[in-house]
């Protein structure tokens, strides 16, 4: 789902995966499991105290073109996402806002957007 948008898998450990572009990280993301004082998802695990449940987020990545929208949306729908808005202009953000949701398997909106510059 994040292929059309350039952005690939570029470092990955036991708790931890960073995602970019060009072998640079942009994205990390972290087990709830890691302790927060753990770079890049040590393997160190936190104790339940000092884990939380995060509900839902809203992830909005950047895509280069209306093009990588569309497709990224069409992607997260093949892998089993859920629909959260259409490719689109949004006027309401701003004149040149294009973007698409997608849920994920546990509720979290994924968004790619093309500010039309």
């Amino acid at each position: 789902m994040l292929a059309p948008l350039g952005i690939g898998l570029v470092l990955e450990r036991e708790l931890t995966a960073a995602y970019g572009r060009d072998q640079r990280p942009e994205l990390f993301i972290r087990s709830s499991q890691a302790r927060p004082t753990d770079p890049c998802g040590s393997t160190t695990r936190a104790t339940p105290a000092e884990t939380e449940v995060i509900s839902p987020i809203h992830v909005a990545l950047s895509a280069a073109s209306q093009d990588e929208v569309d497709a990224f949306h069409r992607e997260g729908l093949a892998a089993g996402g859920r629909d959260n808005g259409l490719p689109s202009l949004r006027p309401e953000y701003h004149p040149t806002y294009y973007g698409a949701f997608v849920l994920d398997a546990n509720g979290h909106n994924l968004e790619a957007v093309f500010h039309g510059f």
